[in-house]
């Protein structure tokens, strides 16, 4: 089992292993967050994990932002 923190709802989204391959929506709010770091289930998010997610967020924001 993996796990990913989403950066919409800042929730724990859980999936299989054999899930892993594919598109990963939050099993909360439903945003896509496939290419959020996903972490082994039983590891705890550290602070170079959070930092990363909060610089996909920005990044991602930035990215849907109008021209």
């Amino acid at each position: 089992m993996y796990k990913k923190l989403c950066c919409y709802c800042l929730k724990v989204s859980v999936s299989a292993d054999y899930l892993m391959a594919g598109d990963w929506q939050c099993t909360h709010c439903g945003h896509d967050i496939t290419d959020v770091p996903a972490i082994p289930y039983q590891e705890e998010f550290s602070k170079d994990y959070l930092m990363k997610l909060v610089t996909y967020k920005k990044e991602k924001r930035l990215d849907s932002s109008p021209a």
